[in-house]
């Protein structure tokens, strides 16, 4: 039983880090965030983010348009695509940066206390609400800003997360 939930941890892990830095990449930006990574936990299989966010009255398409929006409003114009750039950022961003999470110190430590709170949890698994129980812990980032926008307290959305993964 212990193989197949480090299997799956594995999967989970694979999934959660590859959907973060691509997410990351689709958005111009490199390394990934914290943010990255919580919306990359939205999409696993196991479909505790999705239904904390209903718990919680997160409209998981209004938080992505928050930071999408957040990003841009904070980076101007750094990044863009200009008349006579020739594409350059289309050609870099086509580029896989592999292990790009441990060059950005927000999400480097939101995903090792995801794994942290996974491993205390009985059965032990990782899964997508314990991301959503690591960003609530911090104060401040572009997660947290963008829920606060939104009306949206982290202590709510973390208590929505820790009734999803007792259920």
């Amino acid at each position: 039983m212990r193989t197949r939930s480090a299997l799956t941890d594995i999967t989970t892990i694979n999934a959660l880090l590859t959907g973060a830095e691509n997410l990351a990449r689709e958005s111009g930006q490199s390394p990934p965030g914290a943010e990255h990574l919580l919306l990359s936990a939205l999409v696993l299989p196991d479909g505790t983010v999705s239904g904390a966010f209903e718990r919680a009255g997160v409209d998981p398409d209004e938080l992505r348009a928050r930071l999408s929006s957040s990003q841009t409003a904070d980076l101007g114009d750094v990044g863009k695509v200009t008349p006579g750039s020739h594409g350059v950022a289309e050609a870099i961003s086509a580029v896989p940066q592999a292990g790009q999470l441990s060059k950005n110190p927000s999400a480097q430590q939101t995903f090792q206390v995801a794994v942290r709170l996974s491993k205390a949890a009985k059965p032990s698994q990782l899964l997508g609400a314990h991301v959503i129980l690591a960003i609530c812990q911090q104060d401040h980032g572009p997660a947290i800003r963008a829920l606060h926008s939104m009306g949206i307290e982290p202590a709510k959305l973390r208590t929505a997360a820790e009734e999803e993964l007792e259920s």
